[in-house]
């Protein structure tokens, strides 16, 4: 039991304001949510230059190949040992 009057409110007003805490907690939620999203799309936009750099540069091989006349071995297209 609070002594006086003081220590009453004191105590009224430290007690965790529930509607406050949901609304937090959302926002946190929400803010993980979004971040996952932005490390997926960052990862999928490395990923598809990576792919088109290795296309670019198979392309780039073929083209190699036909104005030398010869035809690329499986090294040249990322293939074999």
């Amino acid at each position: 039991m609070p002594v006086d009057n003081q220590q009453a409110m004191v105590r009224r007003e430290s007690v965790v304001n529930l509607e406050n805490f949901k609304k937090q907690y959302v926002r946190r939620r929400w803010k993980l949510s979004f971040s996952i999203v932005s490390l997926c799309n960052h990862l999928t936009r490395s990923l598809m230059k990576k792919v088109h750099l290795r296309a670019s540069e198979d392309l780039v091989s073929a083209r190699r190949a036909l104005c030398l006349g010869t035809t690329p071995g499986l090294w040249e297209w990322g293939g074999g040992a």
